[in-house]
């Protein structure tokens, strides 16, 4: 029987087979394996994958690539304002992304602001070569 998309009080919509429930979990996982992902490294995936990608967030905001031509200096100030602060109490700091991705917090901060601690840029975003 189908339900209506908001079932009537007391009614609820049915649920899937514990069978069903399984596959999918089942599916993913096989997937995963292709993938090369196996074992303690299929824990935590997710979140790995959520946190690069908000590092990469962070890194096109900083670029000027992310947002309305009115909006990118603010994302950019937001962007360079949370890899700037040291902030380990929070899960989703930049210190503590760094450090589940493998990579050095210290080092990835000073590359990501080093073009703009005095290396000069155009208005297209590249940086100006040096001269003598």
């Amino acid at each position: 029987m189908r339900l209506p998309a908001e079932a009537p009080p007391g009614m609820h919509p049915p649920t899937p087979s514990p069978s069903r429930r399984r596959s999918r979990g089942a599916i993913s996982k096989r997937r995963l394996r292709r993938r090369g992902v196996t074992g303690d490294e299929e824990r935590g995936a997710g979140e790995r994958a959520l946190m690069r990608a908000v590092l990469e967030d962070a890194i096109r905001c900083l670029a000027g690539q992310v947002g309305r031509s009115l909006d990118r200096a603010f994302l950019a100030a937001k962007a360079r304002a949370w890899i700037e602060r040291r902030d380990p109490s929070w899960p989703f700091s930049f210190d503590n992304i760094c450090q589940e991705l493998d990579l050095d917090p210290d080092v990835v901060r000073a590359r990501l602001l080093a073009p703009a601690n005095g290396q000069p840029r155009m208005k297209n975003g590249q940086r100006c070569s040096r001269v003598g």
